[in-house]
């Protein structure tokens, strides 16, 4: 008896359908995958608020510690080495041996990679520089406005500030948002066309850019080009801009 068997013809035919229907699955994969994230991420930054509650209880109603301009740095080579959210790890509202600290990266990020992966451009892990205090970055920037000093007995010569209270700014004041860092910049955004943040009153949102305007802002005219709503005689600086931004209180920029 002969064998049945496909005939090349047959064959072509069956994976051309093949081919046909995974480019039309592919892209909506995609899409389904960086809705994933985005909504880990904003998980991620809704727990962010409970912590920054957590050390607010202990710090005279403060969200994080402060140190100027490097906002979405955890520690620093330089003293005050225990920065922004790092407070939160050094003051004990987040528990450093556990897990925990994998809430201060977003799943999509390339800038901050994880707790526990190689941080681009260094040798080692982010909680081994961590421990070393080097530079450890999150995935997420802060607030200045919301930061108080940290290092209070510390002599430093680096400005320090005194920010506002948790409960004394607006619902919607922003609290952390993903990092949204220049298009010149080595590091990527954690989502190119989207950002995500959190709120004083814990609500986290999503802040869709197709046209990217956040990512090729110009600095003359968005960066530091408005005032922040509560803290009228600071300039406001990378997270508490775009915060307001995000938020619909900044005005766009010009094209």
């Amino acid at each position: 008896m002969r064998r049945r068997a496909f005939t090349l013809v047959e064959l072509l035919v069956v994976i051309s359908i093949i081919t046909i229907l995974a480019g039309l699955l592919l892209p909506a994969l995609g899409i389904a995958i960086d809705q994933a994230r985005i909504a880990a991420c904003k998980n991620n930054l809704k727990q962010v608020y409970v912590l920054c509650s957590l050390y607010a209880d202990n710090n005279d109603g403060y969200a994080y510690g402060y140190q100027m301009w490097e906002t979405e740095f955890l520690t620093r080579q330089s003293d005050p080495r225990i920065r922004h959210l790092g407070t939160l790890i050094d003051d004990g509202a987040m528990d450093y041996d556990s897990s925990e600290p994998e809430v201060l990266y977003c799943p999509a990020s390339e800038s901050a990679p994880g707790w526990t992966k190689v941080q681009p451009g260094f040798s080692s892990t982010s909680k081994r520089l961590y421990s070393l205090k080097h530079d450890t970055r999150s995935s997420y920037n802060v607030c200045e406005p919301l930061a108080a000093l940290y290092y209070s007995k510390r002599d430093n010569t680096f400005a320090m500030y005194t920010g506002f209270k948790l409960e004394k700014v607006p619902g919607d004041f922003g609290l952390a948002n993903d990092v949204c860092l220049k298009s010149n910049s080595q590091w990527r955004n954690n989502h190119p066309t989207a950002y995500n943040y959190v709120n004083a009153n814990g609500a986290a949102a999503t802040f869709n850019d197709p046209d990217d305007t956040v990512r090729n802002r110009n600095s003359s005219t968005f960066f530091n080009g408005y005032k922040s709503r509560v803290d009228k005689g600071e300039n406001s600086r990378g997270g508490e801009y775009l915060l307001d931004y995000f938020n619909g209180y900044a005005p766009v920029p010009p094209p």
